[in-house]
């Protein structure tokens, strides 16, 4: 198992239980790696959109208040106003927000904000994914095809649903450049509607295919550097240890960049919904 690298994409059941039903033909109701890390990517979601976005309670007498949430950070209050100090972890995820809002808004204009709270639970899904996928013994969701898949399949379906029901019979003129030819209209609609419902391929391949090469090359390192722990060969070792930290780091860098990719690429989908391109 050392040097078997595709095992770690292999989902464990840990408990498995047969559900009956006279009607239905049976199926089985299982505690998975996979389950449990699709909970904790679902609790990370839900923890920075209702604890690190809570309101501030404060006195003014005191001029001290408190989060209302897990530990009550302080932050510090004048009588006329509260003075509001985010922690660190509060930055990074308002730098994160205001970089996704930026982007729809220089993509899909004001009318693409509706869709940021969207746009933004799935970056923090796929990010959080990602990164949870590299804490050892974890399971990364994102590396299983079916679930980049179903992402891309659903978001391109609501986005043309959306843009059928906005623009209606103006949407067909996104497939029809200006300027074509009569004689070479029936060919670029084809290609140009085959190239739209091929972005289901594409946009869920980016990010598995990222995910999938990442984690194997970080699989092969470790054994490496298992195998020179080994033989006690200490140059060899050192070399494999600081190789392995530079591919986790730039695995950490590619994480967050295929969860922007994504967000990008559907806040661009998202403005061929609502505008007429040509």
């Amino acid at each position: 198992m050392l040097f078997a690298p595709l095992s770690q994409f292999e989902i464990t059941y840990y408990t498995k239980y047969k559900v009956v039903i006279e009607t239905f033909s049976d199926f089985y109701i299982a505690l998975t790696d996979y389950s449990i890390a699709s909970f904790c990517c679902l609790a990370l979601v839900v923890y920075i959109f209702f604890f690190l976005s809570k309101p501030v309670k404060y006195s003014k007498y005191t001029g001290i208040g408190k989060y209302n949430r897990p530990f009550y950070r302080r932050v510090r209050a004048r009588f006329w106003g509260v003075l509001l100090i985010p922690t660190r972890l509060q930055l990074i995820f308002e730098m994160i927000y205001e970089l996704i809002l930026a982007s729809i808004t220089s993509q899909a204009g004001f009318v693409g904000l509706k869709y940021l709270p969207l746009i933004f639970s799935v970056f923090l899904y796929i990010i959080g994914s990602n990164l949870i996928g590299l804490i050892p013994f974890n399971f990364t969701t994102t590396s299983q095809a079916v679930v980049p898949h179903v992402l891309a399949f659903v978001f391109n379906t609501y986005f043309l649903f959306i843009g059928m029901t906005n623009l209606g019979w103006n949407f067909i003129k996104n497939f029809i450049p200006t300027g074509v030819p009569v004689v070479l209209v029936p060919f670029i609609f084809i290609i140009e509607l085959a190239s739209y419902f091929l972005r289901t391929i594409s946009l869920s391949l980016r990010l598995f295919a990222n995910l999938l090469a990442g984690h194997i090359l970080l699989y092969i390192i470790g054994s490496f550097v298992l195998l020179a722990y080994v033989v006690e060969s200490g140059i060899l070792n050192g070399f494999t240890v600081a190789l392995y930290a530079c591919i986790f780091l730039l695995e950490v860098m590619i994480s967050g960049v295929q969860a922007y990719v994504f967000a990008i690429l559907l806040t661009v989908y998202i403005s061929d919904a609502v505008h007429v391109k040509h």
